[in-house]
């Protein structure tokens, strides 16, 4: 699974999320993974939720994120090698956001960490500095920013950045937010990735 199409699946499927102004905080989240949960299972792989954190799976979790929840994981069905690790983040906390990247830090495969209206530079700085603090990390780490609210003038733009597990910016994805008129749903245009090339 590459981070870009996760990108560009996203960007076309928001608007059957059916999003709008007056669709509640905990609706936006939950819409949010029902798209990743879909999408996994349509790929064919194992798609669990609320996945806990120990030590007998295939990596070593240290001792504070024992029995932490990871929001979603796509595994293989063959062999259950993780393959997607998902976390929804609605707040702007820093410290749960930096708990959210710690998480998903210590699993081997592509992360995913979905936050609203967060600073992509802000946030991406703490991605690196987690990950040069966890050792034998492995997979790369795709950040999403979606804006909450649309009503803003001009709108912000959903932002995407993928991360290696140095902290390396290996690509990078931009969309228009846009609000339907007649319908008043929320949804993404001309959505374009950038391979960053070494």
């Amino acid at each position: 699974m590459k981070a870009s199409e996760l990108f560009f699946g996203l960007c076309r499927y928001y608007s059957s999320l059916g999003l709008d102004k007056d669709v509640s905080w905990s609706s936006y989240g939950l819409r949010t993974m029902s798209y990743f949960d879909q999408l996994g299972r349509m790929l064919g792989y194992n798609v669990r939720t609320e996945d806990t954190l120990t030590s007998d799976e295939e990596w070593k979790c240290p001792e504070k994120l024992r029995n932490k929840r990871i929001d979603m994981v796509w595994m293989t069905p063959e062999k259950n090698l993780y393959v997607v690790a998902i976390e929804h983040q609605g707040s702007k906390s820093p410290e749960k956001i930096k708990l959210d990247i710690e998480k998903l830090a210590q699993i081997g495969c592509l992360k995913v960490l979905v936050v609203y209206g967060q600073d992509t530079g802000e946030v991406k700085n703490w991605i690196k500095d987690i990950l040069k603090k966890t050792e034998d990390t492995k997979g790369d780490f795709l950040l999403v920013s979606i804006p909450y609210y649309f009503d803003k003038t001009p709108p912000e733009k959903l932002q995407a950045r993928l991360l290696d597990r140095n902290g390396k910016i290996l690509g990078s994805g931009i969309a228009e937010a846009r609000r339907e008129k007649s319908t008043g749903l929320d949804f993404f245009a001309n959505a374009k990735w950038h391979n960053v090339d070494d």
